[in-house]
């Protein structure tokens, strides 16, 4: 993770960071997203399990999103379920 660091810094500099909370309270956050503010891409994106299922994960992405940065666990799902998603890492900032 310490070589990341920068390419992590890049992306919250350079992307929209979307958040998940509930409404009553704020600051218990259900999840995120971080998306890119160029392309509609998808760098990374959570929810935490107890409130997976329900629809957060659909807020939280546009639905122009055609590409996913990263592939994580939940970047190769995204890419199975969504076949117009396409992973390319060289739209990281």
């Amino acid at each position: 993770m310490e070589n990341y660091h920068k390419v992590a810094e890049a992306l919250i500099k350079n992307c929209l960071i979307k958040v998940a909370c509930l409404k009553d309270d704020p600051e218990v956050i259900l999840g995120y997203a971080i998306l890119s503010k160029v392309h509609p891409a998808i760098h990374f994106f959570f929810v935490k399990i107890a409130w997976r299922g329900i629809g957060i994960a659909r807020s939280l992405v546009p639905k122009d999103t055609h590409s996913a940065t990263h592939l994580t666990k939940v970047g190769l799902s995204i890419i199975k379920k969504h076949p117009g998603i396409v992973f390319n890492p060289f739209l990281i900032p």
